[in-house]
């Protein structure tokens, strides 16, 4: 599933694992991410998703057995949940061993894909580390992926804001100003105030 949060103007929050999970132990995956809102967004109301798997669509690519969801975007008639303040693509893709499969991203959009598991090559150079984030420039469209074996990444792709990023904590803002205004918004409970249950 997919938590998404927009902070806004400001929301308190938890990230603990489950009650169950943090008094009998196990594990679970999370990938967490930020994506920066343009400044006339960012005094909005904070706004929570939450999505399973069944609410996210998804289909096999053309002809083969890999197939991606669209969290966010729109992507080969499909479109995410997910609407964002800004240009965004976030696919989740499960790529099957010796399939290729190509992806187009506009050429204004920085784009990266971050590998989970499994072994990839990306355009013709080989990705063998999981856990790994690779960074494309801005020259071409396409995107070629082709799997050894099964293999899980995210793609997340958006179109630069050009703003100023001032950031302290977990304050990212505009300005030194506008982080001290947060800070103390923060301490005045205006964010809302979190009383955990353990």
């Amino acid at each position: 599933g997919v938590q998404w949060m927009s902070a806004g103007k400001g929301v308190t929050h938890s990230e603990r694992p489950a009650a169950n999970i943090a008094s009998e132990g196990g594990e679970f995956e999370i990938i967490q991410f930020w994506v920066n809102t343009p400044s006339q967004f960012k005094m909005d109301k904070a706004i929570y998703i939450p999505l399973q798997n069944t609410d996210i669509p998804g289909k096999h690519f053309e002809g083969q057995q890999s197939q991606y969801s669209v969290i966010c975007g729109n992507f080969m008639e499909l479109e995410g949940p997910v609407k964002a303040k800004q240009d965004l693509l976030i696919l989740n893709i499960d790529l099957k061993p010796d399939e290729t499969v190509e992806i187009e991203v506009p050429e204004y959009m920085n784009c990266c894909i971050y590998s989970l598991d499994g072994q990839i090559e990306l355009n013709g150079t080989s990705v063998n580390d999981n856990k790994s984030l690779v960074h494309f420039n801005n020259e071409g469209t396409v995107i070629k992926l082709t799997a050894s074996k099964i293999s899980r990444l995210l793609l997340l792709a958006g179109q630069p804001i050009n703003e100023e990023v001032v950031s302290y904590g977990p304050f990212v803002m505009n300005s030194t100003t506008e982080i001290l205004t947060a800070i103390k918004d923060a301490q005045m409970g205006k964010m809302g105030i979190l009383i955990e249950e353990f």
